[in-house]
């Protein structure tokens, strides 16, 4: 019948793919976005304020439950409920403890300017992890750390979201480096320690023209040190923004874990233990001892779930 279009189920036309979400267009149609949202559990998600003031958006929950933490308080919304928003001056923390689906619509087009936006960086982040095979999925181990460190510490919802964006791409400048100097096995010439002591640089380069200062600047300084040994400006103790302190243990955990073309991976006793001894020179302790307890809590969760034998 003329007029009436049907989409089958499971068709879009184009997704985004996140770590915490993915978002899927159903159709785009009279300037308007139709949209399924599917929030991974318990991941740091927002909706952020636009540059249009014209723009509503309208969510539907489909499955799960979603909490809202607005400044009267969490808003918990289940199957069945919606909410929109209109002309919001903040960033809206939404949690998903359990995952949840919703139908996501927009009164302007959205879903390209996303598509565009996040699919540049994943594209570079796929790129970078390429070029360096000792490396695969290392961002998302890192911002998988950095969130149970959060956590752990108690930390707020605007520092977990800052670091969700910061970790995931805290390496992208290595697209720069030579592949040969990523994977080589032996000792590191000058040049080429120079070479990659510039890529914290170049991944704030990339990430200040997508995203909020704070989130680039937190993603050059992962490699620096509380003494000042670190790189790429040698800054010291208070002068290194606190979240990129967080990096700092969660990206040295995860690359003592994994095996480098110069050694085995270590095991999680021996990585703390690496920790521990850098702790109040390199790291910071409370951080270190969080990492720790966060990953305890873990094996002991996964330990309570194995079916017995």
């Amino acid at each position: 019948m003329r007029g009436v279009y049907v989409i089958s189920k499971d068709s879009y036309i184009a997704e985004i793919r996140q770590p915490e979400a993915t978002l899927s267009l159903l159709t785009d149609t009279g300037g308007m976005d139709f949209m399924i949202q599917e929030v991974s559990a318990d991941r740091p998600c927002c909706i952020s304020p636009g540059n249009d003031l014209e723009l509503t958006e309208f969510f539907y929950v489909l499955e799960g439950f979603i909490l809202l933490s607005t400044e009267d308080g969490e808003i918990r919304l289940e199957k069945g409920d919606s909410f929109y928003v209109r002309d919001i001056v903040q960033d809206l923390p939404v949690k998903t403890p359990l995952g949840a689906k919703l139908l996501y619509v927009s009164t302007k087009p959205v879903f390209r300017y996303l598509y565009g936006f996040i699919g540049d960086l994943n594209e570079l982040l796929a790129r970078t992890e390429k070029k360096d095979i000792y490396t695969m999925n290392h961002g998302k181990r890192v911002e998988q750390y950095s969130i149970q460190i959060c956590e752990k510490m108690g930390l707020s919802r605007e520092i977990t979201n800052t670091l969700a964006v910061s970790s995931l791409f805290h390496d992208v400048g290595k697209c720069f480096v030579p592949d040969v100097i990523l994977n080589k096995p032996g000792r590191l010439t000058d040049d080429e320690r120079r070479s990659i002591s510039r890529h914290p640089v170049d991944s704030r380069r990339l990430l200040e023209n997508k995203f909020k200062e704070r989130v680039a600047a937190v993603a050059e300084q992962h490699h620096e040190r509380l003494d000042g040994s670190g790189y790429p400006y040698g800054l010291r103790s208070d002068e290194i923004l606190p979240e990129a302190k967080i990096i700092a243990v969660a990206d040295s955990y995860d690359a003592m874990t994994t095996d480098r073309s110069y050694r085995k991976a270590m095991s999680h006793e021996d990585a703390i233990r690496e920790l521990d001894l850098g702790s109040g020179r390199h790291y910071d302790s409370s951080i270190v001892m969080a990492l720790n307890d966060a990953l305890k809590d873990q094996i002991r969760t996964r330990t309570a779930e194995k079916p017995e034998q």
